[in-house]
């Protein structure tokens, strides 16, 4: 009877002297594109954190900026109304805290 090989391998029988190696290459193949889509996902993933990572320092950044921005411009907002209460509490003899009025306060009720 012949021998039937239903794969290409190859066999190498020189590794020991009771040892016989046999490799089909279908299975090499297959072997070597799961490998280099294992390889080419990790470099994807990798890339794209290192990207987000970027893009997320520059974010911060811009919104530290727009806050200290902000926060400047809401001082100086609040500086002009503490001006503006200090003009009618002075010139003008109003209390504007509509807490201390009389109406609201308990010795009253």
């Amino acid at each position: 009877m012949s021998d039937v090989q239903t794969a290409r391998s190859y066999r190498s029988s020189l590794v020991d002297d009771n040892m016989v190696v046999s490799l089909n290459i279908k299975w090499m193949v297959q072997l070597c594109v799961l490998v280099g889509g294992l390889v080419y996902g990790y470099y994807n993933i990798m890339s794209r954190l290192t990207t987000l990572e970027t893009e997320l320092v520059e974010a911060d950044s811009q919104i530290r900026s727009l806050f200290d921005k902000h926060s400047v411009e809401e001082q100086r907002k609040r500086s002009e109304l503490e001006s503006k209460i200090s003009f009618y509490e002075e010139k003008m003899n109003i209390n504007v805290n509509p807490l201390s009025w009389k109406l609201f306060n308990k010795e009253n009720r």
